[in-house]
């Protein structure tokens, strides 16, 4: 599952964003995030296991977790994007994007050759949806297969 935005109460900040790797300190963070937006809990020995194991993104506004993107293996040499999130007090700021460059040097540097995002209305949601196919298309990923609900987009990290 992967989806962008969150509901939150935070205040937009007057920092810049910084970006990094995700910690096991933000699993407190991530679940809220998480909960907000799809009104499920988030299952942290996962998202703890990922974080651990594969590459992550966060960003952090005065030190705050204000959005984070995570991902699994889905093949040996493929990254699995699994779930991106961003703050809605700080959507527009380029911060989605940010955080898929991040993953993507993470990635190239672990040794994978491709990332794969298999977007869905089908996942539920408590917060409006970014326009999923857009967005990809935008941060240079392809589609390969649509169904009805779900889209399967591929960014290839390979050079050439």
């Amino acid at each position: 599952m992967i989806v962008i935005v969150v509901e939150t109460t935070m205040a937009t900040s007057q920092y810049e964003p910084t970006y990094g790797p995700l910690c096991a300190d933000d699993l407190p963070r991530i679940a809220e995030l998480f909960e907000a937006h799809t009104g499920r809990p988030a299952d942290l020995d996962v998202f703890g296991s990922w974080i651990e194991r594969y590459p992550s993104a966060a960003a952090r506004d005065g030190g705050v977790l204000v959005g984070f993107l995570v991902g699994c293996r889905f093949a040996p040499d493929v990254l699995e994007l699994t779930n991106a999130q961003v703050a809605p007090s700080h959507r527009g700021r380029g911060i989605a994007r940010a955080l898929f460059c991040e993953v993507e040097e993470s990635a190239r540097r672990a040794g994978f050759a491709a990332l794969i995002v298999a977007p869905s209305v089908l996942n539920a949601t408590r917060s409006q949806r970014v326009d999923a196919p857009k967005f990809y298309e935008r941060i240079g990923f392809r589609t390969v297969h649509t169904t009805a609900s779900t889209q399967i987009v591929v960014r290839s990290l390979e050079a050439g």
